[in-house]
């Protein structure tokens, strides 16, 4: 006679243990849990706490290799300053709504190259200020021009 068995092969474990192993990789060797950060709504303060143990050893990192160019530099005749850019998911607009409402305490060109840096366009703050101040200084130039020929008309209602 023949009898039939089932065979269950015990994986949970397994699947805990992966599931632990992941904790500890986040947690231990600092890295960036993106599943966390990018599911639904996140404020830039949750954000910003999920990059934090990213950034610290990035910034470790980042000294080595600042200390490693400042020998290297020289020998190639290189005067060139190396700088770093980190990408990062961000809720933009909780971001600009805070720059915002802090606007009236910061002056424009501040303001701009805040904005700038958080759209990603921070090499274009100059060029950004440098078209606001012309705007500005065309707006000026025509109002003035404008108040000066509304002038001799006042007179000649004046004299008429």
């Amino acid at each position: 006679q023949i009898t039939a068995h089932e065979v269950n092969i015990p994986y949970e474990s397994r699947v805990a243990y992966l599931n632990r192993l992941e904790e500890d990789l986040y947690r231990d060797f600092q890295a960036l849990n993106v599943e966390k950060v990018s599911s639904g709504n996140q404020t830039a303060t949750a954000i910003n706490a999920a990059y934090q143990p990213f950034d610290t050893k990035a910034d470790a990192f980042e000294y080595q290799v600042l200390q490693f160019w400042k020998r290297l530099a020289p020998i190639c005749g290189v005067d060139a300053p190396i700088t770093f850019t980190r990408n990062r998911v961000a809720n933009r607009q909780e971001e600009v709504n805070m720059i915002l409402a802090c606007a009236e305490y910061l002056d424009e060109e501040t303001i701009i190259r805040q904005l700038c840096n958080i759209l990603g366009i921070a090499d274009a703050a100059d060029s950004v200020i440098e078209a606001r101040a012309a705007r500005d200084v065309e707006r000026l130039a025509y109002g003035e021009a404008e108040d000066e020929t509304e002038e001799p008309e006042d007179e000649l209602e004046a004299e008429g």
